[in-house]
């Protein structure tokens, strides 16, 4: 460890790794409470339930596109296509595997709200994870540069 990065590289992955699967899961109860659906109490809880689910298979899209081994220091479109990608596929397998099963699910407009937050706030922390990054002296070459292609 050295003075200007006090925090080894490993905790600071283990944190940005940890923030974007509270993301995921933050989302999907916003999601949830968004879509303001007037469910008895034992429907609410079963849809709650079921979301561990829609939770995990997105947790496990982000972690088959790989986005937790990307460096944050950068930011591109292809980022957020793999982001959207990995929302999107994590939310909708659970949801079809539901459906199929009989098992009570969250409401389509409900998945539909979770992917969009989901993919909006994992994008955006990555981004601020960016801008902090550069507004903070943190690049050692702050000369400017276009990459086109």
């Amino acid at each position: 460890m050295d003075k200007r990065n006090p925090i080894s590289w490993e905790l600071r992955r283990g944190i940005l790794v940890g923030t974007d699967l509270a993301i995921i899961a933050i989302a999907y109860g916003l999601a949830v409470f968004l879509s303001q659906e007037h469910w008895s109490w034992s429907v609410w809880q079963s849809v709650v339930v079921s979301g561990k689910w829609v939770v995990l298979s997105q947790m496990v899209a982000y972690f088959a596109v790989r986005q937790h081994e990307t460096s944050w220091r950068y930011v591109s479109l292809r980022d957020a296509i793999f982001i959207a990608t990995a929302m999107v596929g994590g939310s909708v397998f659970p949801f079809v595997v539901m459906l199929l099963i009989g098992a009570q699910s969250p409401s389509v407009f409900a998945i539909i709200i979770d992917t969009f937050i989901a993919t909006s706030l994992l994008g955006a922390a990555r981004a601020a994870r960016r801008l902090i990054f550069e507004l903070s002296g943190g690049a050692m070459n702050p000369k400017r540069v276009i990459i086109y292609g």
